[in-house]
């Protein structure tokens, strides 16, 4: 049933259950503690997309809807975008929304509350890395903390572009010193997650 659901909506279900999983798969809730940590910026900032100089031979991740948008409409192609419906909270405009659905060869639709990354939303990231073509992901909530997922699953390589509300974008290049960094925090989540600290 709940197949036919995404069916319905023209998106594609999110992995199955017997897809590799690097990343022990459990709903996690970003708690009070850790917020700073999530508030700090990973990369490179820049006021606009047009200031940004890719180097060729990268995929780019793009995630949110101003980011992923402004991004195609100057001609950069990311491999896969993260999207919500909203820009600062906002709905974004049904143009925005339709753009970014056009865009992708293949759609998925998960279910990520704000403060959390989901099982359902690692799966996502992961099944989407594998995709040949253009990939969105539309989550059902706030997508902000798919950056984290991204950064642990995704290959050096890649290069992630993040919208920072009032600093502007971010352009994070993959490396091992940055992988390092998300393992970190990934394990402080899940030891306060164990420990039933969520405050």
């Amino acid at each position: 049933m709940k197949k036919e659901i995404y069916k319905s909506f023209g998106f594609h279900s999110p992995a199955k259950q017997g897809d590799f999983q690097p990343i022990k798969l459990k709903d996690l809730i970003v708690p009070q503690k850790l917020k700073k940590e999530f508030r700090k910026i990973w990369g490179k900032v820049f006021t606009s997309p047009e200031k940004i100089k890719f180097p060729s031979g990268k995929k780019i991740i793009a995630v949110g809807d101003f980011i992923s948008y402004s991004l195609i409409k100057i001609g950069i192609k990311p491999r896969i975008i993260v999207f919500d419906g909203k820009i600062e909270r906002k709905k974004t405009s049904k143009k925005i929304v339709e753009t970014l659905k056009k865009y992708c060869k293949r759609m998925y639709r998960v279910k990520n509350p704000r403060g959390m990354i989901t099982a359902e939303l690692l799966k996502t990231v992961k099944r989407s890395l594998r995709e040949v073509s253009r990939v969105g992901i539309f989550v059902d909530g706030e997508e902000d903390l798919a950056v984290l997922p991204f950064i642990l699953e995704s290959e050096e390589k890649n290069i992630i572009v993040y919208g920072f509300r009032k600093k502007g974008i971010v352009v994070l290049e993959l490396n091992e010193k940055t992988k390092e960094r998300a393992r970190k925090l990934l394990n402080k989540l899940r030891a306060l997650a164990q420990h039933g600290r969520a405050s």
